[in-house]
């Protein structure tokens, strides 16, 4: 068996190489010694084929490889990007199922099953099952510890989850001679012999956006790099993007005012799928004196809700959104006081809000202090593409001593008293930033 751990310095090696994570742990072999105590405290024989992994390859044994996250997997193995294989003399142990029969315990299964060996003793050199935690399933994996090893290592140490190993599953356990089994070989170890990022095509990188289910840096930078007029079509017409979001980001930050017939055409009819999608391209690509009325219309209309009304006004950053506000906006507040962070709010919109008679403005802009602060710490790239670069805080700020007096005095009054961390917080951040 001594061989397996070359085989197994390949697989990590190979995963390292295009850009996974790998790890490999081999002890020194175990003793006979150690076998025998072991074996007494277990108060079990150890299967035959175990004791030779443990005094031919190690004791102990950690391997593990993750594909990087950007490597699309073929469908058949989209469960098989990582794999792992441990064991370790001085932690098996032995258990019982429902009919009293003895397991021996390899290996924990990252979701909480189990790997274990038959150790009855009729059985000299037991079968080795996957077994379900609670005890209630169970799949052989191979008639004995040396065939387990040999057909793993041969699937490249695939992961042990019952996801990752029921494609290679037959009768008899493990196959890796079968066509599933022998594609997976094949495209395995054609990874070390091409790019396994393809940035070739549009195509190829909204299928690895779909993939990420996110948009990276990265990806935008490839795309801005490609035809123009070939990533306009992918993404207008292409199902090869399969989140509407995704890709109303990506036309509203590649194209902008260059799409606004289409934009203004999306007006004319009702997907009731892509409304938000709508609302943020009408902000990107229109100019904000067609574009906000509209949405503005649409919103009134659906008679939203704070929340569902940010969803749609916020992406224009305006201060227009604020002065609608005051007559629209009502308790309760969640939704409202992001929006009016959100909207580019001066000085005097906080103060006249904060002051005001009328207990919803007051409401919605001390939490909205509350939402600046945590807007400041926005870190994720598909927000900054749908709310731009603009930072956001409030405009016209006078001297931190005004503002500090300001806020000590409106504390006096006693208004909101059980936000007033959020006053702590920006009055902070305030103090950082100079």
């Amino acid at each position: 068996m001594k061989h397996l751990v070359n085989q197994w310095e390949n697989i990590v090696q190979l995963v390292q190489n295009i850009g996974g994570e790998g790890y490999l742990y081999v002890d020194s072999v175990a003793t006979e010694d150690e076998i025998v105590m072991t074996e007494r405290k277990l108060d079990v024989k150890l299967p035959l084929s175990l004791k030779e992994a443990l005094l031919g390859v190690s004791k102990a044994v950690d391997v593990c490889w993750e594909f990087p996250d950007e490597l699309i997997v073929p469908k058949p193995y989209k469960d098989n990007s990582f794999g792992k294989l441990q064991w370790n003399l001085h932690e098996l142990e032995v258990l019982c199922d429902e009919r009293g029969q003895k397991r021996l315990l390899i290996h924990h299964v990252g979701n909480g099953d189990l790997i274990t060996i038959d150790v009855a003793d009729d059985q000299p050199d037991g079968e080795v099952y996957y077994w379900y935690e609670d005890e209630s399933t169970e799949y052989l994996l191979a008639k004995n510890v040396a065939h387990f090893l040999n057909n793993l290592t041969t699937l490249c140490l695939i992961g042990l989850e019952v996801e990752q190993v029921e494609l290679f599953l037959s009768s008899e356990g493990l196959c890796a001679d079968n066509p599933l089994a022998l594609k997976w070989i094949k495209w395995f170890w054609s990874l070390g012999k091409k790019p396994v990022i393809d940035y070739s095509t549009t195509g190829d990188i909204l299928r690895l956006i779909t993939h990420l289910g996110e948009i990276r840096p990265k990806q935008m930078m490839h795309l801005t790099q490609m035809d123009r007029s070939e990533v306009k079509k992918e993404l207008l017409t292409s199902s090869l993007l399969e989140n509407g979001w995704h890709r109303a980001l990506l036309l509203g930050e590649l194209f902008g005012s260059e799409i606004r017939e289409w934009v203004l055409s999306l007006w004319e009819g009702v997907d009731e799928n892509l409304l938000k999608e709508r609302s943020y391209l009408t902000a990107k690509c229109l100019p904000i004196h067609i574009g906000l009325p509209l949405v503005i219309k649409f919103v009134e209309g659906q008679h939203m809700t704070g929340y569902e009304a940010f969803h749609h006004l916020s992406y224009f950053r305006a201060n227009d959104v604020i002065q609608w506000m005051t007559n629209y906006a009502t308790l309760p507040f969640e939704g409202w006081d992001k929006l009016f962070a959100a909207s580019g709010p001066t000085w005097e919109d906080l103060t006249q809000w904060l002051t005001s008679d009328e207990k919803r403005h007051m409401f919605i802009a001390i939490n909205a202090i509350g939402a600046l602060v945590s807007f400041r710490e926005r870190i994720c790239f598909a927000d900054r593409l749908a709310y731009g670069e603009k930072p956001f805080t409030i405009r016209n700020l006078p001297n931190s001593l005004q503002v500090a007096k300001f806020f000590e005095e409106f504390k006096q009054t006693g208004r909101g008293r059980n936000r007033y961390h959020y006053i702590d917080a920006f009055l902070h951040l305030l103090t950082s930033m100079r």
